[in-house]
């Protein structure tokens, strides 16, 4: 979606060749990135639907925020609809594969500049993995130099803000510097220390 999403649009700059019917096309691209979003929230949906007509207990033992979603419409189907349904779990979708994918590059960018490191890493996962498979959740507890690595990399990068923004209601002092009331400060930041 980015990908479209960033491409320069013709329209932007020359809006009467807009009412020409030209310079569409990064519309259309997204319009049909969107439909294909929808279509894979709504078979999702589907799917879970199928699961809970076919389980025994109703779908209850396998609890999943779709399963509760599809309750809550259960009790309240003006309210839960399908298209709210689906929209919040395309939010959640994109917001967690954007976290992860952001964080995976800056982590790459850092290794690629530091190759000492990224050796350092491939032999700890070389002597506990090997290499003819590949690392399982449980893996990762012995592997503390992949696990300072990700930690680091979030330390630097946080995928979302720490925590928000703080204006100081009076004068004080913070760390030793003086801070004059109305100041906006961002605890994050304070976490970079390039020393």
């Amino acid at each position: 979606m980015a990908a479209v999403t960033f491409k320069a649009n013709v329209v932007d700059f020359l809006p009467l060749v807009g009412r020409f019917g030209f310079g569409g096309a990064v519309e259309r691209k997204l319009r049909a990135v969107q439909e294909k979003r929808e279509s894979f929230a709504e078979n999702l949906i589907g799917m879970y639907r199928r699961r809970i007509r076919m389980a025994d207990d109703g779908g209850k033992k396998q609890r999943s925020l779709i399963g509760v979603l599809l309750d809550l419409q259960r009790a309240e189907p003006e309210y839960y609809t399908d298209e709210a349904i689906r929209n919040l779990l395309l939010v959640l979708i994109q917001g967690a594969s954007h976290t992860s994918s952001t964080t995976l590059e800056w982590a790459l960018s850092h290794l690629l500049r530091n190759p000492d490191i990224i050796k350092r890493a491939r032999a700890d996962i070389d002597k506990l993995v090997g290499q003819h498979r590949l690392i399982i959740e449980s893996d990762l507890s012995e592997l503390p130099y992949l696990q300072f690595i990700i930690n680091e990399t979030l330390r630097m990068h946080p995928a979302a803000p720490l925590l928000t923004p703080h204006v100081s209601s009076e004068d004080c002092i913070v760390g030793g510097f003086q801070v004059p009331r109305g100041t906006m400060q961002q605890a994050e930041r304070n976490l970079r220390d390039r020393k």
